[in-house]
């Protein structure tokens, strides 16, 4: 019965590429787990001998013990490295297949310039304070969006050597604002890779998300859900304090040096 729909709602709809996952076909199990039928020639037959899709199947790893290897962080952190190097489509009229270059490390691509009085930001889990703002994004992966959202004007208290800072330009959305799918749009993921506090500048790294959809981003959203992993800001760097102090992943020189371990065996809090 599940083949019997998912053919029809192929059929329906008319697709132009159908990524069948499929597992080793030498493996134990393999008839019960793949589809047996050729979905290209069965649509073919369905639309009267034409069907002008592509049928892609991609095996998955016959390697049961490769994947559990890997717990959900260490996935959750190839996703996000995965997607700081996919390539920016080449063209935003027409489907392409996307591309990824690891060629050269993220610390030596050139960044987005964003002045802080283009942008917005927004905390969605709670209030930060004024004067720790920068601190709050520096080096953090933020959501780049583009609000339609009419905002009035609201003057912070600052103290007054912050206030004749570039960082009195600052404007903050309260998190009790909800994000409307209506008035935001979540144009892709950037890294805040550095700040520029003289001039008043965020440099981010955006991955594949088009210079078009980058130019018209006046919202940064910080969440405390999403980790940096140390990959994106270590890659390209000798392990050395001197060259990428406080994020080494291995072990340093120095009295009382260790390698960072991971903690899986925390117990959260529930509620």
């Amino acid at each position: 019965m599940g083949l019997d729909l998912l053919i029809h709602f192929l059929h329906a709809v008319q697709p132009t590429h159908i990524f069948q996952m499929s597992v080793p076909h030498d493996s134990s199990g393999s008839v019960a787990k793949n589809i047996t039928v050729d979905l290209g020639q069965v649509l073919a037959e369905m639309n009267g001998g034409q069907f002008t899709g592509v049928v892609k199947e991609i095996l998955a790893s016959g390697t049961i013990a490769a994947r559990n290897t890997l717990g959900a962080a260490e996935h959750r952190q190839l996703s996000i490295m995965s997607y700081f190097h996919q390539l920016p489509p080449t063209s935003t009229d027409t489907f392409s297949f996307p591309s990824w270059t690891f060629e050269d490390p993220l610390p030596n691509r050139v960044p987005y310039c964003m002045p802080f009085s283009d942008v917005r930001i927004k905390f969605s889990n709670g209030e930060v304070p004024y004067s720790q703002t920068l601190y709050a994004l520096n080096g953090c992966l933020v959501g780049l969006v583009i609000d339609r959202t009419m905002y009035a004007e609201q003057n912070h208290e600052q103290s007054q050597e912050y206030s004749l800072h570039a960082a009195s330009s600052l404007r903050i959305v309260p998190s009790q604002i909800p994000m409307l799918p209506s008035t935001h749009q979540c144009v892709g993921m950037g890294l805040v890779r550095s700040i520029d506090m003289a001039a008043g500048i965020f440099h981010i790294l955006a991955g594949p998300t088009p210079f078009d959809l980058l130019s018209k981003v006046n919202l940064l959203v910080r969440s405390t859900d999403q980790e940096t992993p140390i990959s994106l800001l270590a890659v390209g760097y000798k392990n050395t304090r001197a060259h990428l102090p406080y994020t080494t992943t291995m072990e340093s020189e120095g009295l009382g040096s260790l390698a960072w371990r991971t903690r899986h065996n925390l117990a959260r809090r529930r509620g």
